[in-house]
């Protein structure tokens, strides 16, 4: 599970890691809960999909079926909430869940320096939540934190590679 801020390059990481080692899978649960988030009208309504426990027990399920399927699979999703990190990265443990969790840290000028964009549009809702996640995510419940501030996505993608083999 590669954590980190809006912007830090989480999705950047996890396609190179999948590059650089066939054995990987990438497995973004994004897409999981943009579609919750658009199918129930109370859904609509909350600010956030990971507020949507659905999002959060079919993600794990996801992954974990994923997991059964894949030799490794990685998943590039920030998570802030300590709930949330334990309905789904303490869910997949419970579970029996072999899981590394590592956070992409970076200082704030540095993230908010970065272009935030999903399919080539700005996306004011990430920038908005980037100084609180950069914050939230400095708690020891979010380590191993991985510098992401000066490192190329591949040197970085292998720093993590490495320490998962170990």
């Amino acid at each position: 599970w590669i954590n980190g801020s809006f912007g830090v390059g989480k999705t950047s990481v996890a396609r190179r890691i999948a590059e650089l080692d066939a054995r990987y899978v990438v497995l973004d649960p994004e897409p999981i809960g943009l579609a919750l988030h658009r199918t129930q009208s109370e859904w609509a309504a909350l600010a956030d999909f990971q507020d949507i426990e659905d999002w959060r027990s079919t993600s794990s399920a996801a992954i974990e079926s994923a997991v059964h399927d894949a030799e490794r699979v990685v998943v590039p999703m920030t998570v802030v909430d300590p709930v949330v990190f334990a309905e789904t990265v303490g869910e997949l443990r419970r579970r029996g869940v072999s899981l590394r969790h590592v956070t992409l840290v970076a200082p704030i000028e540095v993230v908010r320096a970065r272009p935030l964009a999903r399919d080539g549009v700005e996306n004011h809702w990430a920038k908005e939540r980037v100084t609180g996640c950069v914050s939230a995510l400095r708690a020891l419940e979010f380590a191993v934190h991985v510098d992401a501030s000066s490192g190329s996505v591949d040197a970085i993608a292998r720093q993590i590679v490495g320490s998962v083999s170990r």
